[in-house]
């Protein structure tokens, strides 16, 4: 039976709150509440659909974020954040070796399962305290229990209960504004300023006050020992063909009644439950009372008490805690391991599924706050509605914080959402790369935050209603350290959308236009307007530039990881080198990378970056001889995912965007803003990321996991880069030892001509020639005639079929999108008369005109080797994948790099990669330029 005084407290509290109770039930008929039958007509969502219900939720699983950091102590001395529990952050028991055994009279309707008469099952216990933060024993508070038992090896079920029978909020949106209002309240002026202040205003005076009140009767009550509490589930879980049921852990029969608190000892809890454990089991009954009608017994209404008189209280199984002394060193051990684990009342199956609003929400704030408290996962620091506060960083490589948060997110939406509509407008009227370099570096921030707030969408469905899934194993050490082969390397605590096999995302919701699907027929597009008559050269890069963008995201980028992880170079273990070369696989092709597009730019490519990884390897193993092989190759593949990000960032972007803008911008992204005082002022209002610069921060998560856009793979449409035929000259004396066709250095072909020629032959050969101008007409030849498994593709039509089935916008409406102005003629798209010709002859109106062809044929920044409109989807996707990488952000620090892995990053560049496999090249790379910029050519000797 429960408590005397315990039942006493609860009686007064059923009582006091049966006016609110009907109150609250009137606001919600007021406010819209819609229902909908789901799971057998139990449950009710809130905006009347599953979808409507998760976007609310999200909001508030945000703020459950905020909360973690509002604890005292939620940052050390550096800013870095120390985030522990939000809630029940002091533990009186954490034990690992419990038993659930459930009865032999279990009655018939509630052998669900797992739940089977006789059957036993080890358990894992903690108890807790229910505040956010450390407080004595004699402090006025409610006890929580978790349990998680362990039905399979791959079946386990979270049972949260607490130490009174209803909620002291009516639905989630009340529950996470007391969370916000108390959270980090240490003093007893803090609290009150929380509960009479802070709560009042967020909901209302009347809900305060009557929230304040259940608060109050329900943490007056005395515990004299934990093991003699009685713990409520509160919220209603199904229980099979049974149906909805609450849950209780009432104290055994027979156990010792507890003792006096004894008030002058804060920790009297604990060492009541030690020694009362040291003499004998404590046991638990788990009660079950069953659901009889929304009226006496409601799913959705986490306030109201199924009274035992209307759904009498059926015990059905015994949780046993064995005896022990919590002393010992092995007991502590566990404890501790408890301490890291991540209940949640949806780690169950579909049988044992939580029901009703409270629960619902539960499952991703639990996730979430896990994640966080774990170091799993960051706060996001950009403004918006889709964005969290900026949390101060983890201190960077100097040991130094970064801030991200620089303003209050209200303060930098007030100052952000102004200076985004004003760029807006300037977007209409004048191309970005014609205003003076501090707007110019402004305005693509500006434009990244409104798509971050309007157009980034989800790669993959969201759960709605969510599902029971199982307790996450242990991730163990080495994901916090290393990347994963498969991609994952941002918060482990967010949605994988990243991984090996992902579905690209979105910047742009999709536009299905079925009608037009072959008009015009993409064969026609193809040969009048992408077919290469003549080869156009791109004057300011060389080859390497277009080997490198091969390299770095391939068009079939859904078959390998999302990130700048080095995947494309590493494959599933990480390279190994025969002879300085990649060893071969099927087909004649090494077994990375990409095999269907290979070529013999990639081929130099991975084997100059396979050779660097080699470099840091044996870097690595004179500077830390005790490493094992394992992580010298993870921490390699560390530093050279991270220097492939670097040159991509600061070299290759300037290089072939060539706009001062451009080149502030990327430096921004990876070394923070510039010194002048109106980039740093802007940044600073609205762009909390930005300001701190990439490897420095913490990850930015603008409200949707990770992935590569469906918009960013169509403006990186870059095969006119490609060459028709490679020129091979010897890098000594100038002299050219061959030509060959494309087709005669692609596929298996590729490989035997590398190993013929040598990595310093090819780099040399790449480095003089000229690849081709992104533009209408000079589409290489041979990729119009690629034989895939036996048949001909035009890879132009490929590329075309590609964007309309996935319903990505034509080039108009694809502009309008990302706030450009529409154009309304083909004059305003193409200053050439020829070009204009040829695009009213295919297409009828400039609004059927195929974004590809359009971004081709439209006017670029001088020097620039992309339209204006594809530099924004480029530059935004190259930040977002630095801010959201949590490997290049608030990991980005020596202790995951080592001090030597840290500083090659730093120190390198693709200048310093070249000389130190290819020495003998110093003479004729550029001086001043980047690599990708075309190199000096040797000249032959006339002797």
């Amino acid at each position: 039976m429960v408590d005397t005084g315990q039942q006493s407290v609860r009686s007064e509290a059923v009582r006091g709150g049966a006016a609110a109770r009907v109150g609250e039930a009137a606001r919600h008929e007021a406010t819209g509440g819609t229902r909908g039958a789901t799971y057998e007509g139990y449950e009710a969502y809130e905006g009347g659909s599953p979808e409507a219900e998760r976007r609310r939720f999200e909001k508030l699983t945000r703020e459950l974020m905020r909360t973690q950091r509002a604890r005292p102590g939620g940052a050390d001395g550096l800013g870095a954040p120390q985030l522990l529990r939000p809630f029940r952050a002091k533990a009186a028991l954490g034990v690992e070796n419990a038993r659930l055994r459930f009865r032999d009279d279990l009655p018939p309707e509630l052998c669900v399962g797992y739940a089977r008469p006789g059957a036993e099952y080890p358990a894992v216990v903690r108890l807790s305290s229910a505040s956010g933060t450390e407080r004595h024993d004699t402090t006025p508070d409610l006890r929580r229990m978790a349990v998680r038992v362990q039905a399979g090896p791959e079946e386990t079920h979270d049972l949260l209960a607490t130490s009174f029978p209803v909620s002291h909020a009516a639905d989630v949106h009340e529950f996470v504004a007391f969370a916000k209002a108390t959270a980090g309240a240490g003093s007893t002026v803090e609290k009150a300023f929380g509960l009479f202040v802070r709560l009042p205003l967020a909901v209302g005076w009347a809900t305060a006050d009557r929230m304040r009140r259940n608060v109050r009767i329900a943490t007056r009550h005395t515990v004299g020992s934990l093991a003699r509490e009685t713990f409520w589930s509160r919220g209603a879980i199904l229980w099979g063909p049974a149906g909805p049921v609450r849950y209780q852990l009432r104290p055994a029969p027979g156990g010792t009644a507890a003792p006096p608190p004894d008030r002058g000892d804060p920790e009297y809890l604990d060492r009541e439950l030690a020694m009362r454990l040291s003499t004998g089991d404590i046991a638990f009954e788990l009660c079950v009372q069953r659901y009889l009608d929304d009226r006496r017994t409601p799913v959705e209404d986490g306030s109201v008490e199924w009274r035992e008189g209307d759904a009498p209280v059926v015990p059905v199984a015994v949780l046993t805690v064995p005896c022990q002394d919590l002393d010992s060193a092995r007991a502590r051990a566990a404890a501790r391991r408890v301490e890291l684990l991540a209940f949640n009342p949806w780690h169950t199956t579909e049988e044992f599924r939580p029901l009703g609003n409270l629960n619902r929400a539960r499952k991703a704030a639990y996730e979430v706050a896990a994640a966080h408290r774990l170091g799993l996962r960051f706060p996001t620091a950009g403004p918006g509605p889709t964005a969290g506060p900026g949390p101060a960083a983890e201190p960077g490589p100097s040991c130094e914080p970064r801030p991200t948060a620089l303003l209050p997110v209200p303060v930098r939406a007030a100052f952000g959402l102004p200076v985004r509509a004003a760029f807006g407008l300037v977007n209409r009227c004048a191309p970005w790369h014609r205003l003076p370099d501090p707007l110019g570096l402004l305005n693509p921030v500006a434009l990244g935050r409104t798509l971050h707030r309007l157009g980034l969408l989800d790669a993959a469905p969201p759960e709605a209603p969510p599902r029971p899934d199982p307790a996450p194993a242990p991730a163990g050490e080495r994901p916090r350290v290393a990347r994963p082969y498969d991609g994952p390397a941002g918060d482990p605590g967010m949605a994988r959308r990243d991984v090996a096999g992902a579905a690209v995302g979105r910047r742009l919701s999709p536009v299905r236009r079925p009608e037009l699907i072959h008009v015009p027929h993409p064969a026609t597009v193809s040969g009048r307007l992408l077919h290469r008559e003549r080869f156009r050269p791109a004057t300011s890069l060389n080859v390497l530039a277009a080997a490198w963008t091969h390299f770095q995201s391939p068009d079939w980028v859904d078959a390998t990881s999302h990130r700048w992880d080095g995947s494309q170079v590493h494959g599933g273990t990480g390279p190994r080198l025969e002879e300085g070369h990649l060893p071969l696989g099927p087909g004649g092709v090494p077994p990375i990378g990409s095999a269907g597009a290979w070529w013999l730019g990639l081929s130099a490519m991975h084997t100059l970056f396979a050779r660097e990884h080699e470099a840091v390897c044996e870097a690595l193993r004179r500077t830390h001889p005790a490493m094992d092989e394992e992580s010298v190759r993870h921490t390699a593949r560390l530093v050279v995912s991270a220097l492939i990000a670097k040159i991509h960032t600061v070299e290759w972007i300037p290089a072939i965007l060539t706009t001062e803008v451009i080149d502030l911008g990327s430096k921004t992204n990876w070394q923070g803003p510039p010194a002048h005082w109106l980039s740093r002022l802007g940044l600073w209002l609205f762009e909390a990321s930005a300001a701190a610069g990439g490897p420095r921060g913490v990850p930015d998560h603008p409200g949707v996991p990770f992935a590569l856009a469906e918009e960013f793979m169509t403006v990186y449409r870059t095969h006119p880069l490609v060459p028709d035929d490679v020129e091979l000259c010897d890098h000594r004396f100038g002299r050219r030892s061959r030509s060959l066709g494309f087709d005669e250095v692609r596929g298996a072909a590729a490989e035997a001509v590398m190993r013929k020629t040598g990595l310093a032959d090819a780099l040399y050969s790449f480095g003089i020639a000229r690849p081709g101008a992104i533009t209408l007409g000079n589409y290489p030849r041979a990729l119009r005639r690629c034989e895939r498994d036996g048949e001909l593709l035009d890879l132009p039509v490929a590329d075309l079929m590609r964007a309309r089935r996935r319903g990505v916008p034509r080039y108009n409406d694809f502009r309008a999108r990302l706030g450009r102005a529409r154009i309304r003629s083909f004059e305003e798209l193409s200053p050439d008369p020829d070009t204009v010709a040829r695009l009213e002859e295919v297409y009828a109106s400039v609004n059927e005109i195929d974004t590809m062809v359009g971004l081709f044929a439209e006017n670029r920044p001088e020097g620039a080797g992309f339209s204006e409109t594809a530099c924004h989807v480029l530059l935004l996707m190259a930040t977002r994948r630095i801010q959201d990488d949590r490997l290049l952000t608030v990991d980005f620090r020596p202790e995951v790099y080592t001090p030597l892995g840290l500083d090659w990053v730093e120190k390198s560049s693709m200048t310093s990669v070249v000389l130190r496999h290819c020495p003998e090249l110093a003479g004729v790379l550029p001086r001043g330029a980047s690599p990708f910029a075309p190199w000096r050519p040797v000249v032959p000797s006339l002797s």
